[in-house]
Order: structure tokens, then sequence, then C-alpha cells
């Protein structure tokens, strides 16, 4: 009796360790895999199991040298691992991994990940954010993104980012957060206009990131935007230290900027559609950007 007992307890232990790693592909990676940890790799946990297809292993492991977490396969049993299914895009280390952290590529061909939750995954920890909802609304060429959030755990800021094939983000904005302290249980509501959507659709993401720098995401939305904005206008006018360039369809602009009397005195490209000119004396300047000129006052 003591032996059976002992067996179910170490059976029910076995099972609440458990963590599940699915993809959409049924000859890949499905909810009856079941994962456990298998060690250590950098100080971070790796996690083994054996696909429900048949006798093919797998593990997701960390890449220390390259900073980003990976899923393998062992194809030929010879517990090399020598197939790489997954590979995350994102340099970044939480323990363990998070199926919203970073980008998964597909690399084997089996379907985008649908789940990656259990006792010894990222879900199962305190998350630092509970996202309420998040939207977007087209404001006359611009897109305005509304996010709300539940509670708030160490938070330091938001980092919002967009993409026009929902694969590449860059960051456009960062929004401090609203937390009055460093469990904030308060619905707190936040706002961001993005003047510059390119035509067409356009893909927002939210970076969280805590007071030690850890990084969790959002979901993506998108929103399609049919202005195009040909003509270009800068901020603020006077400017102290940075110039922005609002209006457009790029993403990237080559800038030259000319003095009084004509002469080029600076000349580069921003993908940020900001400039620096704080170096720039005071006076009146000349920016000129494709067959766009326009004139601003530094102090």
């Amino acid at each position: 009796m003591k032996s059976s007992l002992l067996s179910f307890i170490l059976l029910a232990f076995i099972i609440s360790a458990q963590a599940q790693i699915t993809s959409v592909d049924i000859s890949c990676l499905q909810s009856q895999d079941i994962w456990s940890p298998a060690g250590t790799v950098g100080a971070r946990n790796t996690y083994l199991t054996v696909a429900h297809n048949g006798d093919i292993s797998f593990r997701v492991i960390w890449v220390p040298g390259s900073n980003f977490w990976r899923i393998e396969a062992d194809a030929d049993g010879n517990s090399s691992f020598e197939t790489e299914a997954y590979t995350n895009t994102f340099a970044s280390s939480p323990n363990p991994p998070d199926l919203n952290t970073g980008t998964w590529v597909d690399v084997a061909g089996c379907g985008p990940l649908s789940q990656f939750d259990g006792p010894y995954t990222q879900s199962s920890l305190t998350l630092p954010v509970t996202w309420g909802a998040i939207n977007t609304s087209l404001l006359q060429g611009a897109v305005k993104l509304r996010w709300q959030t539940l509670s708030e755990q160490n938070n330091k800021h938001f980092i919002v980012q967009r993409s026009d094939d929902a694969v590449n983000f860059r960051d456009i904005a960062t929004i401090v957060s609203q937390s009055v302290s460093s469990y904030d249980v308060a619905d707190r509501v936040y706002e961001f206009i993005d003047n510059n959507p390119g035509t067409g659709r356009n893909f927002y993401r939210l970076v969280q990131v805590d007071i030690d720098d850890r990084r969790s995401f959002s979901i993506v939305v998108n929103i399609d935007n049919p202005h195009e904005n040909v003509s270009l206008s800068l901020y603020p006018n006077p400017v102290k230290e940075t110039v922005f360039i609002r209006g457009g369809s790029a993403s990237r602009f080559e800038y030259s900027i000319l003095n009084s009397v004509g002469h080029v005195i600076m000349q580069g490209n921003t993908a940020t559609r900001s400039i620096d000119v704080s170096r720039l004396q005071s006076g009146l300047f000349i920016l000129k950007t494709g067959s766009n000129t326009l004139k601003f006052l530094k102090n």
C-alpha cells in the first residue's frame, strides 16, 4: 500500500513538472508531446521530449554564443540534435523561454508555435504585465495605438514597435509606465499616435521592459492605412537639439542640411525620422530630402 501511494505521489510530481510546447503541424510538435527539464546550458533551462509521431527527440536549448533560444531535433537518433526546427530571433535571456518573447522562426516547416506553457515555462511565472485590450484606429493619416494594463509589476516602460511585414519590427517610441508602485493592480490606459505610418498594412506590438531590463511582448495588432502622406514637414521649429520629419511614405530618408548661403554642412540618412542638429550654430537652415525643401530655425 505504501509503495502504491509513493508511486502515485511520484507520478503526480512528474506530471506537475511537465511543460507543453506545441506547433500547428501534426507531423511535428503536438500537445501530447510532454517536455521536462533536462539540465542547463549557460545557467538556463533545457527541455527535452520525444515527439508523438515516432522516436524523434526534440529539445529547447539556450545558445550562449548567440544569446537566443532554439528548438532542435535529433532526426537521425544519434543524440546530436543536429536539425534546427525553430530559432528565436530576439537576443534576450528570460529563463525559462517564452512563446511571446521575440519571434520563433519556423526553420523546419512545422508551422507556427501555438503553445508554450507549463510549470517550467515563462507563462507559469508571475507576469510583469497583465494585458488588457490593445487596439488601433486611424486619425486622418495617423494611427492611434491604445492599450490597457490590468496590473503591472516592476514595469519601467513600453517600447512601441512598427513593422510592414509582421516580422521585422523597429522601435518608434518609448512610453513610461504609469505605475505608482512596484506592484500596481490598477487599470492603466496608454495611448500613442504614430504620425508617420506606412501606406497600406501597418503592424504594431509593444515591448514591456522591467526595471531590470527583462522584456516581454504584447500581441501584434495591425491596421490598414489607405492614406499616402506625400508632403513632408518638420518639427519643432525653432529647434534646439533634434528635428523630426513628419509625413511621406518612405521609411528611410536621405537628407542634406544647407546654411543660409546654400553651403551643405550636414548629410546623412535616417530611419527614425529624427536628426540631431545640436552642434549647429544658431541661425536659419534648409533641410533637403528628395524633392522636398524645408526651412528651420536653430536656437
